[in-house]
């Protein structure tokens, strides 16, 4: 759904990135305890990606009622907001990786784009 709305706009499709795979899915995990692009221990959200080689990295994150229906219901608020749009729609960007995590009948779900 990220690669339509990308081809909508006429942006190159993202690869799955199975290297931050492991990122995606423990950021999921830490906004389900502190919502937020800063960590749990105070650092920021790009430090979860450090390792890797990257000139550009960005973090969309959002909650959504248990079980979620309807996936396309997340893609829609990201790209109804100005930030998360940017992010979705950079060209900079050439892979993502996408982590849900479950809890407490709230769905957290990150998308974590590289470039």
């Amino acid at each position: 759904m990220t690669n339509k709305a990308r081809q909508e706009n006429n942006l190159p499709a993202l690869t799955y990135n199975k290297d931050i795979q492991d990122a995606a899915d423990l950021r999921a995990k830490e906004i389900s305890t502190k919502f937020s692009h800063t960590r749990p221990d105070g650092s920021s959200c790009h430090t979860v990606v450090e390792k890797f080689d990257y000139k550009v990295t960005g973090e969309n994150l959002i909650m959504a009622d248990n079980p979620i229906s309807e996936p396309e219901i997340l893609l829609d608020t990201w790209m109804n907001s100005e930030g998360h749009r940017a992010n979705i729609l950079l060209a900079d960007y050439t892979s993502i990786a996408i982590g849900l995590y479950e809890k407490n009948d709230v769905t957290y779900a990150v998308q974590i784009f590289m470039g």
